[in-house]
């Protein structure tokens, strides 16, 4: 009965901070999250124990929420690739025998583009900084 999907997952598991403690009095090292933070936000998920100074929550029931928050990340990074998809292009290159690429001018100007660089209206290709090895410019002549 009254049974309703669980929405933004991920944004109600965003305050949370697991920590690590133990309880007064008591040496054994545990971890968890604050009962209290969790009141705020699934008061559902909390226990009244009976004493005014100390409540629990249903750890168990926190697992449905991951799973949920992993469905909601998954679809993110399901819509992420195909926006990557829709805006990328391959690059393909031929040889021309000789050992030289040949590329159009729009192909390398999206090519930069997406890299970062700027090429201007007038296809000049503007850097702040150049690192190389080698770097020829011209044509090579043939002996």
């Amino acid at each position: 009965e009254n049974i309703k999907p669980l929405d933004n997952a991920v944004e109600y598991l965003k305050p949370f901070k697991p920590v690590q403690f133990n309880f007064i009095g008591k040496d054994k090292k545990l971890i968890g999250l604050i009962a209290q933070d969790i009141q705020e936000v699934y008061p559902e998920l909390i226990f009244d124990t009976g004493d005014e100074d100390y409540i629990t929550y249903n750890d168990p029931g926190f697992k449905y929420i991951l799973i949920k928050a992993i469905q909601e990340q998954q679809a993110q990074i399901e819509e992420l690739k195909l926006k990557i998809g829709a805006t990328s292009t391959d690059l393909t290159v031929q040889e021309d025998g000789g050992g030289q690429i040949s590329l159009t001018p729009q192909h390398f100007k999206e090519i930069a583009t997406g890299l970062g660089l700027l090429v201007t209206e007038t296809g000049f290709l503007e850097v702040q900084e150049l690192k190389t090895q080698e770097l020829e410019i011209g044509s090579q002549s043939e002996p």
